[in-house]
């Protein structure tokens, strides 16, 4: 189980690709060796005496320039970001299309994920899936195809000296797809199974519960179905691709081994039968901001509870925005945290606990505090999360509390910038995204300028914990106590 995985979409801010039903926590922010020197009366023995705290150890920031990919445009209005690097023959692509899962019709849940499936797998241009696959491991190459919440990406990867064909291959996978029939029906079949399993995973359970309840009404809260992934066709995926696979709709990120004026000439001549119109964007329903406040509590015979809750705050780097991620830091993001702290490691209350901000974009996203912990303690555990969410929103964080979240914050920003992929790639995200130019430099900008007091109004502003929507999963048998003693409680049944 991946407990510091995140929650949603790529993450902006660091670049870091959510995955998967875990955590949405930040990495904690010390070495597991120093959590382990602190833990183990033996290994700390071991420690000479003359060596300094580690919490007490005080280092400069570190100053940084960050890559500027090139911009430009080709004939066709499509969007291409390029960094050169000839440290190795090789060249990595992305193609982001505004496709995500976002723009399921509501009958048809699942349609932007298997469209990803079988557009990779299931041929292209004439040339049957296994000649394709069998084509590109004799190059070396690879082409991949995934949706995620906003968009479907087309990446591919070349030596050097086979791009042109590694090129020609991506190209025609994205841009004349066969979808062949039994591909259909196998990701189907695999993406039933799923469906079928689901529910395995107490964690992905409470997760995916809580997502639809908080975003209720919202695309980002729907839930694919057996039904709604039977009822998808082919005619489907070709409709899809049709609809918003469209040059002004996508943006490409670059890097590697090439010459950017050879390499911009190389796609106005593979991509110039691409059509240029505009892709018809649905429109999205309003997104409620306010959820009904309620406890949610999913019945299973566990051994450990899962408790999620939280409200929807802000769009991601609009005003209020750094003080909310700096606060969840300081409220839940790790070792010395207040979550960890109190809940954690003074109580032992809780095997995982921790908070986010998760990022919106278009509207708001949620401040969240996760635990998994006793199933004979969910009671006061949840009743802890939620004293802990009144103090935080009542009383200012301490200077320290304030200064050592933000310093991780703050030194953590060069390593977004370590690779010349990841810095292309984000990009040309923030292009998509429409992310005005410099927003994540004004962010680090406000992060230096937070206060005590200026968190404390934001908190007061948005944490609201008698607005949280509760998500609890656990073993009522077991629990020490009704859970209906914290509020009102609605039955859920797991779909």
């Amino acid at each position: 189980m991946r407990f510091w995985s995140r929650l949603m979409i790529e993450r902006e801010g660091v670049g870091e690709r959510e995955t998967g039903p875990g955590f949405p926590f930040r990495r904690p922010s010390l070495l597991p060796l120093l959590f382990l020197l602190l833990l183990s009366p033996a290994l700390a023995q071991s420690v000479p005496a003359g060596w300094p705290d580690p919490f007490g150890m005080k280092f400069e920031r570190q100053a940084f320039t960050p890559l500027k990919p090139r911009a430009a445009v080709l004939p066709n209005g499509l969007v291409v970001y390029l960094i050169e690097d000839r440290s190795l023959p090789l060249v990595s692509g992305r193609m982001y299309v505004r496709a995500g899962n976002y723009y399921d019709p509501q009958e048809k849940i699942g349609l932007a994920a298997l469209h990803a499936q079988v557009m990779r797998n299931g041929g292209a241009a004439g040339k049957d899936p296994d000649a394709v696959d069998l084509t590109l491991e004799g190059l070396a190459s690879s082409v991949e195809v995934a949706s995620n919440t906003f968009f479907t990406e087309v990446s591919f990867s070349s030596l050097t000296d086979n791009l042109d064909q590694t090129l020609q291959l991506w190209s025609e996978i994205m841009l004349r797809p066969d979808y062949n029939p039994q591909r259909l029906e196998l990701y189907r079949g695999r993406t039933l199974e799923g469906i079928r399993r689901r529910n395995d995973q107490p964690v992905g359970v409470a997760q995916r519960e809580f997502i639809a309840r908080i975003n209720a009404n919202h695309p980002s809260g729907f839930i694919s179905s057996t039904q709604s992934v039977q009822s998808i066709t082919r005619d489907d995926l070709a409709a899809f691709q049709a609809r918003y696979f469209r040059p002004r709709n996508a943006v490409l990120a670059l890097s590697g081994d090439f010459n950017s004026g050879e390499m911009l000439a190389k796609l106005t001549r593979l991509l110039s039968s691409w059509n240029t119109g505009a892709a018809e964007l649905p429109r999205l329903p309003t997104y409620n901001p306010a959820p009904r406040p309620t406890i949610y509590f999913i019945q299973r015979p566990v051994t450990q509870s899962v408790v999620y809750m939280g409200l929807p705050t802000v769009q991601a780097y609009r005003a209020g925005y750094a003080e909310l991620d700096l606060l969840s830091n300081v409220f839940g993001g790790g070792f010395g945290s207040r979550l960890f702290d109190e809940i954690r490691s003074r109580r032992g209350l809780a095997y995982q606990v921790g908070s986010a901000q998760q990022q919106g974009f278009g509207f708001p996203q949620p401040f969240l505090a996760v635990s998994i912990s006793r199933v004979e303690k969910t009671v006061e555990v949840v009743q802890a999360m939620l004293d802990e969410a009144r103090k935080i929103s009542a009383e200012p964080v301490s200077a320290d509390e304030l200064e050592l979240f933000r310093e991780n914050i703050l030194n953590g920003a060069p390593f977004r910038f370590a690779s010349r992929q990841a810095v292309v790639e984000r990009q040309a995200r923030v292009h998509l995204l429409g992310l005005r130019p410099g927003y994540y430099e004004d962010y680090l900008e406000q992060l230096t300028k937070i206060t005590p007091e200026s968190m404390l109004a934001a908190a007061k502003r948005y944490v609201r914990p008698e607005n949280f929507v509760i998500v609890v999963l656990g073993d009522e048998s077991k629990f020490e106590a009704p859970l209906s003693r914290l509020g009102n409680v609605v039955k859920v049944e797991v779909r």
